[in-house]
């Protein structure tokens, strides 16, 4: 561990005096067709891909103090385990831990230098020496081979009474477990803006835009904006409604035919946006505190079972997860089929906004003949659905692998 801990923190060291002196911020390192590996200057001041990003000193102390925690339940863990591999899964995980939490408190925020970007979406995001450690400890930790903690005779099962109860109890947890994936799925489309650049190319919002822009009524001239300004003000919009609808006001756009600012929402537009808002600001505390109470409860289990040897709780098998979610997306895919998406789409606007401010808006007057036509909403609404998807096969995998 004192191994993988000193080199993150020297190589950091090395590497950030290299990026200011010499002003290699933006160096390529490796270009592979599509794929470049790039040195890039970050101060994160958040968790991975910029959650949770607030820069207040006492945040990055708080985070600092959480990794720190971390690390050291890992060390305890790979001090008392007796599988071979144990003890180096634990010190990369721990040194690139403690590496992170070390530079938090001294930077600010974890100095991360290494960036991967692709020629058709650029990452923003970068990572560094500490972060591939833990990485590579989590994957450790994930194949490596292990007892089960089964009695001999194999393990028990419940019976009788029990079953009802055990089985209401796991359908508590895959509801919870997917309110967290979907919050996660949420979190991550909002740090890639959604991928609006990528839908805005492959359903050519170019042409839509040139060619109904000119028939709203609200956006003068709008034809005339270009694509970056187009997917800045997606942005923008994105940006307001996950602020608590901060920043709609301001929102604005200029064009060849007029130098000045040009309001972009009109008062009806931001009305709306600002319920939307408001929905998002009262969704995303359930999704996190849910993510919340689950992590304690996976943590008491992992605890459970590695001090008593015996399981409080064991996750389902990772087919029976995916058939629960299969399941849970065919009924909705199956309603969304007899209604109609748009009837669908209308459905759930009657639902959250039917006592709110206007939401429904003719199509000269609408979003929809700008930045957001239908295709937008349904792109957005399959990404949400993989993603999820994606997280909730992923988290199956590792609480099959940490809890059994």
């Amino acid at each position: 561990m004192i191994f993988f801990l000193a080199v993150s923190i020297a190589t950091a060291i090395m590497v950030r005096g290299l990026l200011i002196v010499n002003d290699f911020n933006g160096t390529t390192l490796i270009q592979l067709g599509s794929i470049s590996l790039n040195l890039k200057y970050t101060i994160n001041t958040g968790m991975n891909f910029g959650l949770a990003s607030e820069a207040h000193q006492s945040r990055q102390f708080l985070l600092a103090a959480l990794a720190t925690v971390i690390s050291l339940a890992i060390i305890f863990w790979g001090s008392k385990s007796r599988l071979r591999w144990s003890g180096v899964a634990a010190g990369l995980f721990a040194g690139g831990g403690l590496a992170n939490a070390s530079e938090r408190v001294f930077y600010g925020g974890v100095f991360d230098y290494i960036n991967f970007n692709l020629s058709f979406l650029n990452n923003p995001y970068a990572f560094n020496l500490a972060d591939i450690y833990i990485f590579l400890g989590l994957i450790l930790y994930l194949i490596a081979p292990r007892n089960t903690g089964d009695p001999a005779n194999g393990p028990a099962y419940p019976s009788g009474l029990k079953v009802m109860r055990i089985f209401l109890g796991h359908s508590i947890l895959s509801l919870s477990l997917l309110i967290s994936c979907i919050y996660i799925a949420w979190q991550l489309l909002t740090q890639f803006n959604f991928l609006y650049e990528v839908i805005y190319e492959r359903h050519d919002l170019e042409t839509h835009i040139n060619t109904y822009a000119p028939q709203n009524r609200n956006k003068n001239n709008f034809e005339f904006t270009t694509r970056e300004d187009r997917i800045a003000i997606f942005k923008d919009i994105a940006t307001a409604i996950n602020s608590d609808g901060t920043g709609l006001n301001e929102i604005a756009y200029s064009n060849t035919a007029s130098k000045s600012e040009i309001p972009f929402l009109v008062e009806a537009e931001r009305d709306h946006l600002q319920d939307v808002a408001n929905l998002v600001s009262k969704l995303k505390p359930i999704g996190a505190l849910t993510a919340s109470a689950l992590l304690v409860f996976y943590a008491f289990c992992f605890y459970y079972k590695t001090s008593r040897y015996e399981y409080y709780w064991r996750p389902s098998g990772i087919l029976t997860s995916f058939m629960q979610l299969t399941i849970i997306t065919f009924a909705l895919g199956i309603f969304t089929a007899i209604l109609g998406a748009q009837r669908t789409f209308y459905l759930l606007h009657e639902w959250a906004f039917s006592d709110k401010a206007q939401w429904f808006f003719y199509y000269q007057d609408s979003l929809m003949t700008t930045l957001m036509p239908e295709v937008v909403f349904a792109d957005i609404s399959i990404l949400l659905i993989l993603i999820t998807t994606v997280v909730w096969v992923i988290t199956n995998l590792i609480l099959r692998q940490v809890l059994e």
